[in-house]
C-alpha cells in the first residue's frame, strides 16, 4: 500500500470501530518496549466479575490547558483470564467512536511511550446520538461528537483510565470541551452509571440541509421511526463525498483527503467554511455540565500527525 492508498484509507476507516471487538468488556493493554515496539493485549473481561466503586474525585492537570480539573473516580475490580485486577483512583471518560477502538488506542498511546492499562465497558446512552461535527481531523476524518435528542440511543464505552491516562488522550481532543453528561447511561449487565464525562465538539452539529443532524453509521443506534425522518445517515466515505460537493472541491476523493492532511491551510479553509455554512450550534442547557473548555486554536502537532506532502 502506498502512502497516499495508507492515508486514504485511515480517514475513511474513521472511527475504526469492530463491533464484535470494541463493544465488548476488555482490558486494553500497551507496554512500551522501546520508541518503535509496543506490546499490546486486549483481554476480554468476566462479566460477572466487574465490580465499579465510586471513590473520592482525583484532580490533574491537563496538558495545553490551564489549571487543575477536578473528575470523579473509580475503583474498578474484575477478572480477566486468570488473573484478577484492582485499579483505583480511575477516571471515567466516556467513548462515542474511536476512543472505544482498540486500533485508535494504539495509535494515540503509542506516541507517549507510557505503560497503558485501560478498562473498557460498553453501554448504551440513552437520548443522545453519535453525529458528524463540521472539521477534519489532522489524518484527514470528519470527526464526530455527541448530539442531545430524546427517543434515541447510541451504543458507547466507558474507559476507565488513570489521571496521566486521562490527561494524555485529553491532549488529542483539542476542539472538544470536556462535560459531564447529566443521564445515566446502562451497562450490558444492567447496571446504571451516573454522569460520565464525555468530550463535546466546540464546533456544534455537522448538517447539510440547516436542519437535520448525520449519524455515523459505523455506530449502533436504536431509535424510534419518527427519529429516523428526523436525521441522515452516512458512513465516512458517503459524508466526505457529500462535503467535498457541497465546498464544491475539484478532483477525486483521495487527492482531496491527500490534500487535508499535507496542506494544514487548506484544512483550516474547509473547516471554516464547513463552520459557516453546515453547523448546528445548539446549547447544552441542563443536559451536560462543563468540566474544562476545548482549545480554540489546538495545537495539533502533539498528535504527530505531520507527513510528508505527497504527488501525484
Amino acid at each position: 500500500m502506498t502512502d497516499r492508498e495508507e492515508i486514504l484509507a485511515r480517514a475513511l476507516g474513521y472511527p475504526f470501530v469492530d463491533a464484535e471487538r470494541d463493544f465488548q468488556a476488555r482490558l486494553f493493554q500497551l507496554q512500551s518496549l522501546s520508541n518503535k515496539e509496543k506490546n499490546i493485549t486486549s483481554e476480554g473481561l468476566v462479566k460477572e466479575s466487574l465490580k465499579i466503586t465510586a471513590s473520592d474525585p482525583v484532580k490533574f492537570d491537563i496538558p495545553g490547558r490551564t489549571g487543575a480539573y477536578e473528575m470523579n473516580a473509580y475503583s474498578v475490580n474484575f477478572k480477566a483470564g486468570d488473573k484478577e485486577y484492582n485499579f483505583e483512583n480511575r477516571v471515567a471518560l466516556l467513548a462515542i467512536g474511536s476512543n472505544s477502538s482498540d486500533v485508535q488506542l494504539t495509535r494515540k498511546f503509542s506516541q507517549f511511550g507510557n505503560d497503558v492499562d485501560v478498562t473498557i465497558v460498553p453501554a448504551w446512552l440513552e437520548d443522545y446520538a453519535v453525529v458528524y461535527t463540521p472539521f477534519y481531523a489532522p489524518y484527514g476524518s470528519i470527526a464526530a461528537t455527541l448530539y442531545h435528542m430524546p427517543g434515541i440511543s447510541c451504543r458507547v464505552t466507558i474507559g476507565f483510565y488513570t489521571k496521566n491516562e486521562a490527561a494524555l488522550i485529553t491532549t488529542t481532543e483539542g476542539p472538544y470541551d470536556i462535560r459531564r453528561i447529566n443521564h445515566k447511561i446502562t451497562f450490558d449487565n444492567g447496571v446504571l452509571f451516573n454522569n460520565p464525562a464525555a468530550y463535546i465538539s466546540t464546533h456544534g452539529v455537522l448538517t447539510l440541509d440547516q436542519k437535520r443532524p448525520v449519524l455515523l453509521s459505523e455506530i449502533p443506534h436504536k431509535l424510534t421511526e419518527e427519529r429516523s425522518q428526523e436525521l441522515s445517515v452516512c458512513t465516512q466515505k458517503q459524508i466526505q463525498t457529500l462535503i467535498q460537493k457541497e465546498l464544491k472541491v475539484p478532483g477525486t476523493i483521495e487527492n482531496h483527503i491527500n490534500d487535508i492532511v499535507c496542506d494544514d491551510k487548506k484544512r483550516i479553509t474547509h473547516d471554516a467554511a464547513l463552520q459557516k455554512d453546515y453547523s448546528l450550534l445548539f446549547g447544552e442547557g441542563k443536559e451536560t455540565t462543563i468540566l474544562t473548555e476545548g482549545l480554540k486554536n489546538p495545537d495539533y502537532e502533539v498528535l504527530n500527525y505531520n507527513p510528508k506532502p505527497l504527488h501525484g
